[in-house]
């Protein structure tokens, strides 16, 4: 059994809390060899990821925070009328990272007629994935809200209801959404500001729940990618919203940008001093 594997058996717990590696070690040695195949299997296949939305929601930001890539952030025009699968690994990720797949979708609202074809291309693309992300701009006028939202409803809720149930609303750049402002130094929105983004997320969250009825509020996540905001709830979203038996190789995959990393020194020392004080 490789080191790989083994961390990721011991990192799983069955319901009576025992770890998976215990479950292993008890099973007759036809059936540990037949899981360890099936496991080597899973995890040679990448998870498949459909990043949907707008240009400029923040797609390649997303992807970057949450597995550590180095995806160019303006490397998706707005032209693009075809999905674009393109496998991370190599230069794109950091040395010893395991590679990712994602569909890099084609932007709505172009084109009447070139969104009538887009639906067909969503409702292929959306069965292959394991989880898809619909991205928008939680700091977006209500008008560019409602497009989404129509989208959301017939080229997602109404195509396919497993593909439905994959599917994660991410709701990014809460860092610009006002009144209020961004305390950068503690990396953090001010109380005014968080005032606000309660406010347009719980609007934004009753807006999709009407429209497509699989949704939950657990999938609609709102975050900063750039903040590197409440990036682990947008994460463990995707990890609920993917089918059991892929969810622990997405999981395998995780490498969350620190969000810690962003705060000014002098402020996290004064924290971990108190911390070490009580």
């Amino acid at each position: 059994m490789s080191e790989r594997v083994r961390a990721l058996l011991t990192g799983i717990r069955a319901k009576d809390n025992r770890t998976m590696l215990d479950v292993f070690d008890e099973m007759g040695a036809r059936e540990r060899g037949k899981l360890l195949e099936m496991i080597e299997e899973e995890l040679s296949r990448p998870p498949a990821i459909a990043i949907i939305g707008k240009t400029g929601v923040g797609k390649s930001s997303t992807i970057n925070a949450l597995f550590n890539t180095h995806l160019p952030i303006s490397h998706v025009e707005a032209c693009t009328q075809i999905e674009q699968e393109v496998s991370f690994d190599g230069a794109i990720l950091k040395p010893g990272a395991k590679s990712i797949l994602v569909f890099d979708m084609p932007g709505l609202g172009e084109d009447i007629d070139a969104d009538e074809r887009h639906r067909k291309t969503y409702a292929r693309v959306l069965e292959r994935c394991d989880v898809a992300v619909w991205v928008l701009a939680a700091a977006g006028p209500a008008r560019a809200m409602a497009y989404d939202q129509i989208m959301i409803r017939d080229v997602v809720s109404k195509a396919n209801r497993e593909a439905a149930e994959r599917l994660v609303v991410g709701l990014n750049q809460i860092d610009v959404i006002q009144p209020g402002q961004w305390i950068d130094r503690a990396n953090v929105p001010s109380r005014e500001q968080k005032e606000s983004i309660r406010h347009r997320v719980e609007d934004i969250k009753q807006k999709l729940l009407k429209v497509c009825p699989t949704l939950t509020a657990q999938r609609i996540v709102p975050y900063s990618a750039v903040k590197r905001f409440n990036l682990l709830p947008l994460f463990e979203a995707m990890l609920n919203a993917c089918p059991d038996r892929r969810a622990w190789v997405l999981d395998d995959r995780k490498d969350i940008k620190s969000y810690t990393e962003l705060i000014d020194p002098d402020i996290l020392a004064r924290v971990k001093s108190s911390m070490e004080g009580t």
